[in-house]
Parts: structure tokens; sequence; C-alpha cells
């Protein structure tokens, strides 16, 4: 007769190789990146209404968590930090479920200060949520050129620098009066509120 891959795999390592199981017990979080994605190596072409109507498109599907925003620019005053900017005045109840992403300061004081204003961008919008992108390896992409010297540029993975951000990111959380265990048990039916995903790239 046959056997199955997973029949294999338990009769080898003597473990239970269900994914099914396994999945079961994993608290699944989607965080959509559909209102972030016509900015990413974009510094021309996307709108704030583009995004507003995107994301009220994603709402409208079901969504609850999103990446609403990307500071990958420096001081360069883009749509990315207008649109969230607007929100907070115009529309704030769509900032609920929000997510602002950057990444973590290398050890100078220019991105040490670029990552501070990124930080203070969530606090002062009530955007709710930190999307932290830290890069393992050197980017096979490559660098746009509107991205030259950005915080980016952090070629190697330093555990430092990623907890120090962390520490930062979950005081001014804490300081929004945000859940110390923001835990969601059922993450498809809630928003979050109060949590940093880091993202580790390549």
């Amino acid at each position: 007769g046959t056997v199955s891959v997973q029949e294999l795999l338990t009769a080898m390592t003597g473990q239970d190789h269900n994914p099914g199981a396994r999945l079961a017990m994993v608290n699944v979080c989607v965080n959509d990146h559909t209102v972030r994605e016509p900015a990413t190596s974009t510094p021309f072409g996307h709108t704030l209404m583009t995004k507003y109507l995107t994301l009220k498109l994603m709402r409208m599907l079901g969504s609850k968590e999103f990446l609403l925003s990307s500071q990958y620019y420096n001081d360069d005053y883009t749509v990315e930090t207008q649109f969230v900017e607007w929100l907070a005045a115009h529309d704030p109840q769509l900032l609920e479920g929000g997510f602002i992403g950057f990444a973590p300061a290398a050890d100078d004081l220019e991105s040490i200060k670029c990552m501070d204003k990124y930080i203070d961008l969530c606090a002062h919008t009530n955007t709710p949520n930190v999307f932290l992108d830290v890069n393992l390896v050197d980017n096979a992409e490559g660098t746009a050129p509107h991205m030259k010297g950005n915080l980016f540029d952090i070629s190697k993975f330093n555990a430092k620098i990623v907890l120090q951000a962390v520490h930062k990111i979950d005081r001014m959380l804490s300081r929004k009066g945000y859940p110390d265990n923001p835990w969601r048990e059922v993450p498809s039916k809630t928003a979050p509120a109060g949590e940093l995903y880091v993202n580790f790239i390549n």
C-alpha cells in the first residue's frame, strides 16, 4: 500500500506531522497591505484619495488590520505621512486596526531622529499599531534611489537596535493607554490595538 508524507514523517520522527492539527493551535493574524503597496518604491503616482478609497473597500471586504503607511522616506513629506494625518483629522474611526511601518534606527543620530519622528507620528495620529521591518540579509533587489541613506539601508541584522526600537515603541503604546497584553483570542473578529509586529525580511 501507499504511505502518506504525514505518515512517513510521523514514523521517522515519532511526532505528529499533521499540518491541520498544528495549524489549529496557531493564532493567525492577517495583516492587509493593500493600502500600502502602491507606495513601495514609488515616490510619485499614488494619492491620498486612492489610499482612502482602497482602505474603505478593504474594510467592506471584511479586513480587520491594515498597514496604512510606510515611513521609508526620511524627511520627505509624502502621501504616506499625509494619509494618516488626514485620517486622524477627518475620518479617525478608519485608523482602527491600522499600522504604521518603518525600520529600526541604525546606530547614528540621523537614523534615530527619523525613527523617533515615525513613532511620534503613530502617537499624534492615534494609529494604534506598529509594523517594524527588519532586514536579516542584504536586500537582493537593491534600494530605490529615493530611499538611499534611509533607515532601510541597514544590511545586517542587529539585535541591539531591534530591541531598542521595540522598547521605544512599547513605551509609546503604553503611554497611549493600550493594554500591556494585547492578545486577541480570535484575531479575525477583532481589530488589533497596541500591537507591534516585527517583520523579518528576506
